[in-house]
């Protein structure tokens, strides 16, 4: 059933939203799983499972913000089931900075994707909406996590 909202909302547009949608729950839980790693006692690096929490956090605020904006044009929500992390035991702190980098330029590929896919249809919203709310999110993280690095390779 189609929702008396919809309007100019392409279907491949819609099916983008939801794999970003999806992604973005996909990453909370990595980041989840992340932070709690490095609370253990046998690894005990609070600082980096602060910030790995406080990911978690922000990824999935970001997928509920995409599920409003979802719902608000109109769009069907498809959710999938969320996959375990490919990764459970980490070397360090600087291994799972690594790892999470490869994980923001993934998340930062689904945003293009989305972009891209708006382009090619001409919705004139979806782009700006959803690509200018989260396209800085991989920069902002490359300059800390370049900061950590260099912090953890000096001690």
């Amino acid at each position: 059933m189609q929702s008396t909202v919809k309007q100019n909302l392409h279907p491949e547009s819609e099916v983008e939203i939801n794999k970003l949608i999806n992604i973005k729950l996909t990453a909370s839980y990595t980041y989840l799983s992340l932070g709690m790693f490095f609370d253990r006692d046998d690894v005990a690096l609070p600082s980096f499972s602060r910030y790995f929490l406080e990911r978690s956090v922000k990824e999935r605020e970001q997928a509920e913000s995409l599920l409003g904006y979802q719902n608000m044009r109109g769009g069907q929500i498809l959710l999938q089931t969320i996959v375990k992390p490919s990764r459970e035991d980490w070397r360090g702190g600087l291994d799972a900075l690594n790892f999470s980098l490869q994980y923001q330029k993934s998340l930062n590929q689904s945003l293009l994707d989305v972009h891209r896919t708006a382009n090619t249809h001409g919705d004139p919203h979806v782009s700006p909406t959803v690509f200018t709310k989260y396209s800085s999110n991989l920069c902002m993280f490359s300059r800390l996590a370049i900061s950590s690095c260099a912090c953890i390779v000096l001690y």
